[in-house]
């Protein structure tokens, strides 16, 4: 299953902006790089001051 790791310019910590960020990434994996995503994923999302924003744990 995939780790992903991300780098975040907004020091934002809200749910909303998160969940447009996880779906334009997802997205973009998906389509681009073709990942499959069908055994789930995890995603740890860190702010510019390298504190982590969120942790999702997606696995089925």
């Amino acid at each position: 299953m995939p780790l992903l790791i991300v780098w975040t310019h907004n020091s934002d910590e809200d749910a909303e902006i998160f969940d447009d960020l996880k779906g334009s990434i997802l997205g973009y994996l998906e389509r681009e790089e073709g990942l499959s995503l069908g055994r789930g994923y995890l995603m740890d999302v860190f702010g510019p001051d390298g504190a982590l924003q969120h942790r999702l744990d997606a696995r089925p």
